[in-house]
């Protein structure tokens, strides 16, 4: 949990970009990836596993499998 922290909202207040990113949010930034398993629920020796279905930036899909 805390290194998924680190690289999302940790990450965008610590390049002063909270107001923009940070959160899911109306009128934010938002480039997200679906994962094909949730990492929450992995053991972290598993997580190295876990491939990205889908990549958005913005509101395009960018990569899809």
């Amino acid at each position: 949990m805390t290194a998924i922290r680190e690289l999302t909202t940790e990450a965008a207040y610590t390049g002063f970009e909270e107001a923009d990113k940070e959160t899911l949010d109306v009128r934010k930034l938002a480039d997200l990836v679906v994962l094909s398993e949730d990492p929450y629920l992995l053991s972290p020796s598993s997580i190295a596993q876990i491939k990205v279905t889908q990549t958005t930036i913005g509101a395009k899909a960018e990569w899809n499998i």
